[in-house]
């Protein structure tokens, strides 16, 4: 973090832009591989691109079925995707640099506390930790029934899907 604010100049929010650039053409690289179809044969990018924004974005917009033209590998991409969308990519920027043993500065943690709309920075990292901690282990709990909810509704009304 410290080497593209120093080196290249960049402000907090430019660093952002960076980061869901840098996440969603990752993504995007990951999707295109053969490794990540169904049928072995590589993806076209802007395919792949769209898809990978509209992961991050959790836009739930899609170009190909996801069951049917992803293999495990390029599902397994597509839900990391949605998930640090879901959480938000300068949290999951923050929680990288606090793994790697970075020490987090004042506007560091203002810029996080602005990216989840909250207007005090003290106790950020602490909330931090919580979020990651409900979404690691009791958020699953909840994502689970749900899913367990959707699916008996599908089969309830439409035997075949089983």
């Amino acid at each position: 973090m410290n080497f593209l604010r120093n080196k290249l100049h960049l402000t907090y929010p430019q660093m952002i832009i960076l980061g869901f650039g840098a996440i969603i053409l990752f993504g995007a690289l990951l999707l295109t591989t053969p490794l990540a179809s169904q049928s072995g044969q590589w993806t076209p990018f802007i395919n792949a691109l769209f898809t990978s924004t509209s992961c991050v974005c959790v836009t739930g917009l899609i170009v190909y079925d996801t069951a049917t033209c992803w293999s495990f590998f390029g599902q397994l991409v597509i839900i990391i995707l949605i998930q640090i969308g879901g959480l938000g990519v300068v949290t999951v920027i923050t929680s990288l640099a606090l793994i790697t043993g970075k020490r987090i500065g004042y506007l560091a943690r203002s810029t996080l506390a602005n990216s989840i709309s909250i207007s005090a920075v003290g106790g950020i990292i602490r909330l931090l930790h919580f979020i990651f901690k409900i979404t690691f282990s009791g958020g699953r709990l909840l994502r689970h029934t749900h899913v367990i909810y959707i699916y008996t509704g599908f089969w309830t009304r439409q035997r075949y899907l089983v």
